[in-house]
């Protein structure tokens, strides 16, 4: 929670980044990951995406830890997610789907293709 917190804190105030440097932080991928956040697959504009990985071993077979993904999309929402857990579908270094890809699809496919 306290990560989705500070999450909000940044986009959404002044107090820690001004617009200007939020701007400059955004246009030049600052601190985002940008190849995530450059994707071509990106429908609804630039996904400013940060992930990130903690584990306790270098033997991905035992590898216990944490996997995590924060994305700001173009329209104010803003997703984050954290797995206790490494391995499976959602981790990039181990499966076929990575978490960022799994975000931005429930984004794209949120949207009502019928209005």
């Amino acid at each position: 929670m306290h990560v989705a917190q500070f999450f909000a804190f940044l986009r959404f105030t002044s107090d820690a980044l001004s617009p200007d440097m939020r701007t400059i932080m955004d246009n030049n991928f600052l601190g985002w990951d940008q190849g995530t956040s450059t994707s071509s697959a990106n429908e609804y504009g630039t996904y400013h995406t940060k992930n990130g990985a903690l584990g306790n071993s270098s033997d991905e077979s035992l590898n216990q830890g944490v996997r995590n993904a924060m994305m700001n999309f173009p329209n104010g929402v803003q997703a984050v997610v954290m797995i206790n857990s490494r391995g499976g579908d959602h981790d990039s270094s181990f499966g076929s789907t990575n978490l960022e890809a799994l975000i931005r699809e429930a984004f794209d496919d949120s949207w009502d293709s019928n209005p």
